[in-house]
């Protein structure tokens, strides 16, 4: 998406692929698959958050999958630098971790 707006160029889009590919050959990134029961669940998180916090289906779709990692025992921190994703993810259960936000620092 940042490559579509404008918010990074070419290049570092090809960087980015590169260290994608090198974090899978690594095997450092858990890739799963999509089920049936993934589209479901993303469907009703549509209904659930698509017009009070504009969920879009790609992203239900990316929360659908980390929800069914998580009842799996194999997700606990939903990482996006998708700001609405995250606000979504947080009420689903989740801990969230946004790259593009410092940490917030409890007292």
């Amino acid at each position: 998406m940042k490559a579509r707006v404008g918010e990074i160029d070419q290049q570092a889009v090809l960087t980015a692929r590169r260290r994608l590919e090198a974090g899978l050959g690594r095997r450092r990134l858990l890739v799963a698959a999509i089920a049936d029961e993934h589209f479901r669940v993303a469907r009703q998180l549509l209904f659930k958050h698509a017009v009070v916090e504009a969920l879009r289906t790609l992203a239900a779709l990316q929360l659908s999958v980390a929800l069914g990692l998580k009842r799996a025992g194999l997700a606990t921190v939903f990482v996006a630098a998708d700001q609405k994703l995250c606000r979504v993810a947080t009420p689903e259960g989740f801990a969230v971790s946004n790259p593009e936000q410092p940490p917030s620092i409890v007292i």
